[in-house]
């Protein structure tokens, strides 16, 4: 059994909420996600070479989607500036 099948998906640093999808719907990890996450996650450039239907997509997809999970916290937004990113120019 490979070490990463072992873990929970917090050992790659996801939000709970990410964690418990994936353990929901994935029974583990794949190697190619295994290893890619931490690479990804350091923000290196990443090339991930696996075969078709091992995981590659998801791997970057759900480092996204974690991202936007911990973005979109009550605990984040209540000490996000107030401020409108919107601004009008005047000509």
């Amino acid at each position: 059994m490979t070490q990463w099948l072992n873990h929970s998906m917090t050992q790659f640093g996801f939000d709970p909420l990410v964690s418990e999808w994936f353990a929901r719907r994935f029974a583990a990890p794949t190697e190619p996600q295994a290893l890619g996450w931490p690479e990804i996650r350091s923000g290196r450039d990443v090339l991930i070479c696996a075969p078709t239907g091992s995981g590659k997509t998801l791997a970057a997809f759900l480092i996204c989607l974690d991202g936007l999970v911990r973005l979109a916290r009550p605990e984040r937004c209540r000490t996000a500036p107030r401020r409108s990113t919107f601004h009008r120019s005047r000509r």
